[in-house]
This record gives C-alpha cells, structure tokens and sequence, in this order.
C-alpha cells in the first residue's frame, strides 16, 4: 500500500474552478489528481503564488503542489490539510551536503518542507520526484498547519520559527542568525539541484 491508497477516491463535479481543471484532463477523483499532481515534474515556479500555477507551467514544488491539492480538498470540502515541517538538511538528506556544512563546522542545517494530512497521516506529493535529495522527508521534528492561500509571508515566518526550535537544542546553531542558515541551506540545495538536472551517463 502506498501513501495514495490512504487518501480518498472521492469524484469529481463541477464544484469549483479547480475541480474543473482537473476534469478538463480527464482526472475523474481526487486520487487521480494527488496521483497527477505527483507525476508533475519538479520545479520552481514564477513568482505569483496561486494553486493554479501548477497548471499553468506544469511544474511544481512542496509548497506549490501540496497547496493545489489542499485547496482542491477545499472545494470537495475533504478534511486534507497543508502542513510546514521544519527537518535537519544533512549529507543523508544530500549528497555533498557534508562537505559545505563541514566547511561551517555545523552537522546539520535547519530547512522546511511541505506534505499533507489526511486521517492523522502525512503524504508527500513530492515523494519520487527529482528534487536533489537522497531520500524522501518522511519524518520532521515541527509541523505547523497552513492554509493553502497563505501568503509567501507565512512560509518564511514559519521558516524563522523552525530555525529558532533548532537554535535552542543546539549549540553548535545558537550564534548563527537565520540569514545565515537559510544561506547555508541554499548552499545544500544548490548542489542537489545541480547533481539532479546533469545529464545521464
């Protein structure tokens, strides 16, 4: 059984703009659609911050794809909820990641991610996807609930709030300020994008 098979196989109508999408390429339940959404390439979107830029660019991020679904349970008015979860960015999470923390004499990085829930069990429409890690976010030490039409605004605020728990468990990340651990975190990510999208050999 995989994640998918826990959430509901609820059709589709015409109940709102969403709904409509998905049914114009013939996705017919809200299975078919977390199943659609997660076969999306992965990818950063422009800048507008709106469910429907999945659609638009046919890609997708955490953030993006779990706010399109959770906001497609809206309309079918399904207790799905978007979750934030702040998890520790290690060379197990990325390759090479080791090596620039170890340059910073930090273990380990502060960095967030986004899944959903549904009857007390989490699901990531990222899972599989090429997204520079070495395994799927399973696991997370935070979580904080969001709503999928929160601004870009939250998402950071809840950034800032994940970097604090970690900087008071951890000495090692007390004196570092978030600027300084998000840019370390990009740093990691950089590098996972960058073994992601190279050729195959």
């Amino acid at each position: 059984m995989t994640s998918l098979d826990l959430v509901p196989r609820v059709r589709l109508e015409d109940y709102g703009p969403l709904c409509r999408r998905f049914l114009d390429r013939e996705v017919r339940t809200f299975r078919d659609a977390c199943r659609w959404v997660l076969n999306v390439p992965y990818g950063v979107n422009g800048a507008r911050r709106d469910p429907e830029i999945v659609f638009l660019e046919h890609r997708g991020t955490c953030q993006s794809k779990h706010d399109l679904i959770a906001a497609l349970g809206l309309e079918l008015d399904l207790s799905i909820r978007k979750f934030v979860g702040g998890y520790r960015l290690d060379e197990t999470m990325i390759e090479g990641a080791g090596e620039v923390l170890a340059a910073y004499g930090l273990p380990y990085v502060p960095e967030i991610h986004c899944v959903l829930q549904f009857n007390g069990r989490f699901f990531d429409l990222t899972a599989g996807n090429c997204h520079g890690k070495n395994k799927d976010v399973t696991e997370m030490d935070v979580y904080f609930r969001v709503d999928p039409f929160a601004l870009e605004a939250m998402t950071q605020d809840i950034h800032e709030l994940c970097v604090d728990y970690y900087r008071r468990i951890d000495p090692l990340l007390a004196s570092r300020t978030v600027g300084d651990l998000r840019r370390i975190a990009a740093e990691c990510r950089h590098a996972a994008r960058s073994m992601c999208q190279s050729p195959a050999k």
